[in-house]
């Protein structure tokens, strides 16, 4: 590696960890576009620095497995800085591990403070038999710690989503942080009102939302009653927190009204997206009813050779199911091509993408088709729901399934084997947004 010129600044994460040889490229400046790469300085001569992408986790691990390629090292899962990348498996063991060290090392404490000449054979060390003599130790506690409260929810066989276990610990660290105890059995009624009166203070200043606040009380009672189903000893504090939260009145949730995508910007969209991904992403999305996290998590499986979508909405386990028109065929066709598993859509890496990745993606596509930043992806989803609310001889219950809320009655195996259910509802957003065609112009 030769100099090549002044080093740019190495990367600080958002929690204050330095990533040496990692450096983040200013959108402002000219001809620079937000992404991560190999610090230049260290980069051959000749040859750009490697370019790691936009999104911060992502790009960290990338750029943690070119680190060990320039040292021929084998890539070490634990170097990823944060736990979104890390493959299920290995993140479980992991915690499995951490939790099981955080126990032992709370049973040695224990041991020490209740039977320090026990404590002295079992670590082989005579002098913590001294403490023996110390009449005011302090008290031992069997309580689980409120890290450890974490680390075994965490443990949980249920899958959890890398997005959900990053506003979970977030929640919980915020809760922990402001009840100021060590174990569970610490958090006394007093320091739970001050955690209260924390959450509840945006929200009564009008800066967040009753969702947010609904979220965090939730997250927080989700960790309580498995610490409850694993740790028998602290079942009382649990049962004591959650009945606290069980005495919150919480704030009934804003009923948001819906933005739909005026006709015209959606052709403008589809029109700069021609013969591009974008245009079966933008068809896909009004064809079911899509979320913009749908359409980024929709994997080839959901695809179904009689025409039809299928698949499980990660976010509340329900299923999406649409009828697909013969244009959403014919381009999805075109698109997946011999592929026969992974995501639908892809980013330019090769993989699924992320949140950042598809609005940063989304707003090119807008710069293209010059409309103003107030268009939204979102909208699109509106616009399809608010089109299908509209059309002729659609049940309310087809709209429900379409949008994949939870349908009362109706199990998810029977919608999954009856999708022409929302048949007339998908025929109802095509008739809005796309304009009459010849059959010899469908597909082309």
């Amino acid at each position: 590696m030769v100099k090549r010129g002044p080093k740019p600044k190495d990367y600080r994460t958002k929690s204050g960890e330095l990533i040496e040889g990692l450096s983040k490229r200013s959108k402002k400046r000219k001809q620079k576009d937000g992404s991560y790469k190999a610090t230049e300085f260290f980069a051959p001569v000749g040859l750009d620095a490697p370019s790691f992408g936009n999104d911060e986790a992502t790009a960290i691990h990338r750029f943690r497995i070119w680190q060990a390629e320039q040292r021929g090292d084998e890539f070490n899962p634990t170097d990823i800085i944060g736990r979104d990348d890390m493959p299920d498996h290995v993140r479980h063991d992991i915690d499995h591990t951490q939790f099981i060290r955080d126990q032992h090392s709370r049973y040695l404490r224990n041991l020490i403070l209740t039977d320090p000449q026990k404590a002295a054979i079992e670590l082989d060390c005579e002098p913590l038999a001294l403490l023996a003599n110390v009449a005011d130790l302090p008290k031992a506690s069997d309580s689980i710690t409120l890290a450890e409260c974490f680390t075994l929810w965490q443990t949980k066989k249920k899958r959890i989503s890398p997005e959900e276990t990053r506003k979970a610990k977030k929640s919980w660290q915020d809760f922990s942080s402001i009840v100021k105890a060590e174990t569970l059995a610490d958090v006394g009624e007093a320091s739970f009102e001050r955690w209260v009166d924390a959450i509840y203070k945006p929200y009564e200043d009008d800066d967040g939302s009753p969702k947010t606040l609904r979220h965090h009380v939730n997250r927080v009672g989700s960790i309580l009653r498995y610490v409850k189903t694993k740790k028998a000893i602290d079942v009382p504090n649990a049962d004591r927190l959650i009945g606290y939260l069980g005495r919150l009145e919480l704030p009934d949730l804003k009923q948001l009204d819906p933005d739909p995508i005026s006709v015209e910007d959606f052709a403008a969209l589809l029109e700069a997206g021609k013969g591009t991904k974008w245009e079966t992403i933008l068809t896909v999305m009004m064809n079911g009813c899509f979320y913009p996290a749908d359409v980024r998590r929709l994997p080839i499986e959901a695809i179904k050779p009689n025409g039809s979508l299928i698949f499980a909405r990660e976010k509340k386990n329900t299923v999406r199911v649409a009828v697909l028109w013969k244009r959403t065929q014919e381009l999805l066709k075109a698109h997946i091509g011999d592929r026969k598993t992974g995501p639908v859509f892809r980013s330019t890496h090769g993989v699924a993408y992320s949140s950042y990745g598809l609005w940063e993606a989304f707003g090119v596509l807008r710069d293209k088709a010059k409309l103003p930043d107030t268009v939204k992806m979102n909208q699109i989803r509106d616009g399809a729901y608010t089109a299908a609310a509209s059309g002729d001889d659609v049940t309310e219950k087809a709209m429900k399934i379409l949008a994949g809320h939870k349908i009362g009655g109706d199990t998810d195996a029977y919608i999954k084997r009856n999708p022409k259910m929302v048949k007339t509802a998908c025929e109802a957003i095509e008739a809005h947004y796309y304009p009459p065609v010849s059959e010899e112009k469908i597909g082309k």
